[in-house]
């Protein structure tokens, strides 16, 4: 029983199940799974007539889990398989009947009873998490029991246990899992609870989860809260509404932002974001990932398209840009924080060797992809392009990092000793970062400047020229002409030749008249400049007779 949340959320989720024929095959699956690890631990019930007499499950003690925690595996998939028949008897169904009712809460009420049986057996279990996931699962069990009798008080102290406490670990593992089981399980049963309890029909289901999970409404679920609260106190911490952000400004555009929950998720990007260190590439990793999880959640509230006359729709496509903004520009300085380390690792070395020098490209070619993508995603959001001055900027950077690649690329060849590549690919730089003009806008972090890129325009041109030389040189050296055999060819050059060979290489003295294909075409160049005059009536009776004569041998006519 190595991750239990993964073993029942988890695998149930990856599934997919859309239909009612899927929880059944979902419910059979476990079944089999059951069965199997029944049968592996030698406790199996044959005599199913006296099942309730004979069955060994009930009986499974917290010795038999230190023993084997298979036998918490039992338990754990008892409780799933109860609410995957939950989740098929009820799937689609808005309003229940009688019988699916009871049915229900006899369901959740074994689930109940295995989930508790599962958590006696935890009593010496030293790992605090897996104890906290069993915790969750019972929480969802007795919420939803709860919910299922309209007990809305119990339901949402249970549920907000569960949300609370999965909201701690989204915080401590780099995982979609517990985000998707409270938007999946937990929010929709928890804003109905908010409805009957406080007639509230948009609730912050976060304040209200901080607010009802120390009500200690159920004893034992308690213990999830002092797990949590010991790890992490802020977790139950409200936040006060005044510390929030309520609007959002992006050069000259600004929009409101009215859902707290959005809110929350942009000031604690903007928190962090403000922790970042330039030189550190770790230090980017958590604000890049709250802005991830601002983006993703305020996109499902879009509505419309951009074009959309609905004042209340742009201001979410402000917001959209603004978010999406802020996250791509983090992560070009990311990149280029980790190009910086990479390179500074390679000059520390007194002498660098080929096979360093070319490791070293690959991972710097890598990243400036990466950085060159990021500028073509922000040319490619809303409102960008009518923004003249930051368009251009973008642009230049783009131009400029683009001049990068293709640079450490010609310095491969250059330490491969092939100059011919090098000096072709030295001319492609030259002429890509003349693309890029003077900015007009300033960044911030480690993105580079206009002295930045002036440097390295005059640092390319001068490479250009050095790389030029040498295969010039080298071409030479290894008798092989750049353009042709003879002087006449090679106006920029001059070969070391003894006399007698420089006059034998003037020119190709010796040309004869060379072949040319047959039947050549001839154009008559003066076909559209004659006219020809149109006046029948100018035609003399001699002609007119002259046509009579035009039949068999001039002897009779037509």
């Amino acid at each position: 029983m190595e991750s239990p949340l993964i073993s029942t959320f988890g695998e149930r989720l990856e599934s997919f199940p859309s239909s009612t024929e899927d929880y059944t095959k979902l419910r059979h699956r476990v079944s089999n799974r059951l069965a199997k690890l029944r049968r592996a631990l030698n406790i199996q019930t044959k005599d199913t007539k006296n099942y309730k007499a004979k069955e060994k499950t009930s009986s499974i003690s917290p010795e038999n889990y230190e023993m084997d925690p298979r036998f918490g595996d039992v338990l754990l998939y008892l409780v799933e398989r109860d609410l995957v028949f939950v989740e098929e008897i009820t799937y689609g169904q808005i309003e229940y009947s009688r019988t699916t009712k009871t049915l229900t809460i006899s369901k959740l009420k074994k689930a109940r009873q295995h989930a508790k049986q599962l958590l006696s057996l935890l009593t010496n279990e030293q790992d605090d998490l897996k104890v906290l996931a069993i915790l969750i699962l019972a929480s969802y069990v007795e919420g939803r029991l709860a919910f299922s009798r309209s007990k809305w008080t119990e339901a949402a102290f249970a549920l907000s246990v569960a949300r609370c406490s999965l909201q701690y670990l989204s915080q401590t593992e780099a995982s979609d899992l517990y985000t998707q089981i409270i938007e999946g399980y937990i929010d929709s049963e928890l804003k109905i609870c908010a409805l009957k309890l406080e007639n509230d029909r948009n609730p912050d289901l976060l304040q209200f989860s901080k607010t009802y999970a120390t009500k200690n409404t159920i004893t034992y679920l308690s213990k999830a809260i002092d797990i949590v609260t010991t790890k992490d106190g802020d977790v139950l911490k409200p936040i006060s509404k005044t510390t929030l952000v309520d609007s959002v400004s992006w050069f000259e555009f600004s929009a409101p932002v009215k859902d707290l929950d959005l809110a929350r998720a942009i000031t604690k990007a903007q928190t962090e974001e403000k922790n970042v260190v330039e030189t550190d590439p770790a230090s980017f990793d958590k604000s890049f990932l709250l802005w991830t999880d601002a983006s993703n959640s305020h996109k499902s509230s879009l509505k419309g398209g951009i074009d959309s006359a609905d004042d209340e729709n742009q201001d979410k496509y402000v917001i959209m840009t603004y978010i999406d903004y802020h996250q791509l520009l983090l992560r070009i300085r990311r990149n280029i924080s980790l190009l910086n380390r990479v390179n500074a690792k390679l000059n520390k070395k007194k002498t660098v060797s080929k096979a360093a020098f070319l490791e070293n490209a690959k991972e710097c070619i890598k990243l400036y992809e990466d950085v060159i993508s990021s500028f073509r995603e922000l040319t490619e959001l809303s409102g960008v392009a009518h923004n003249e001055s930051l368009y251009s900027s973008l642009l230049s950077l783009r131009a400029y990092f683009s001049a990068l690649k293709t640079y450490k690329l010609a310095k491969s060849y250059l330490i491969s000793h092939k100059y011919a590549e090098s000096l072709a690919l030295l001319n492609k730089t030259v002429e890509t970062v003349k693309e890029a003009k003077p900015l007009e806008e300033e960044f911030e972090g480690g993105i580079p400047n206009n002295q930045e890129i002036e440097k390295f325009k005059s640092e390319s041109t001068s490479l250009f020229t050095k790389v030029h030389v040498l295969t010039v040189y080298f071409t030479k050296e290894n008798h092989e002409p750049l353009l042709g055999d003879y002087l006449i060819d090679n106006v920029d050059s001059f070969p070391d030749l003894t006399n007698e060979e420089l006059l034998a290489k003037i020119a190709d003295l010796d040309a004869r008249v060379k072949p040319v294909g047959v039947k050549p075409v001839l154009f008559d160049v003066a076909f559209n400049y004659i006219d020809y005059d149109s006046d029948l009536s100018k035609v003399t009776a001699s002609d007119s007779k002259s046509d009579k004569k035009a039949g068999f041998f001039g002897l009779f006519g037509r």
